[in-house]
């Protein structure tokens, strides 16, 4: 057994070479996969890596960059009160671009950040109680862009995008 459920006959060394390159090669696959329809955690092993314009990037791989969107995952909410229907998209965590104030001071906190290069502007979003046991994980929940992100975006590219009107669709592409 060699992971994911696959089964190999060795009859060289070659042969073993051959099997593990296809097996990273899979897992590469899988990781791309995750980023690209949902959302991965930044950690040790995705990195969150910035360009000359500070535009953010998630390294999944050593040559493997991808445009991304950065942003806080778990959001805490008083259980007592909480149903989907109170759920104002203005009081939720924003997602970043750039590498603004606002995520600098995240990653200083060392609060827990998820990545996603998904192109609809909807994201892996779970709402907590106080003691962080999840009470409702929405995967299609949609946030706004971090305002310090959008004035960057609005600069570098000579648009006027508000934050309401904001599509994070074309930021989003392979280097």
């Amino acid at each position: 057994m060699f992971g994911l459920g696959q089964v190999i006959k060795l009859t060289n060394f070659q042969t073993f070479i051959t099997e593990a390159e296809d097996f990273k090669n899979s897992t590469i696959s899988i990781d791309r996969l995750r980023l690209m329809i949902g959302s991965i955690k930044i950690d040790e092993k995705y990195n969150l890596v910035f360009d000359n314009y500070q535009q953010t990037f998630i390294q999944l791989h050593e040559k493997e960059f991808f445009r991304s969107a950065v942003y806080v995952e778990k959001q805490l909410v008083p259980s007592r009160y909480f149903s989907q229907e109170n759920i104002i998209i203005e009081n939720l965590n924003r997602y970043h671009i750039f590498r603004c104030q606002n995520l600098n001071n995240l990653i200083h906190k060392n609060i827990e950040l998820s990545a996603t290069a998904k192109l609809n502007g909807f994201f892996k979003y779970s709402f907590i109680n106080s003691s962080g046991r999840i009470i409702l994980t929405n995967y299609q929940q949609p946030l706004l862009i971090c305002k310090n992100c959008l004035l960057e975006f609005n600069r570098l590219n000579n648009t006027n995008f508000e934050i309401n009107n904001f599509n994070p669709s074309f930021i989003v592409s392979q280097i």
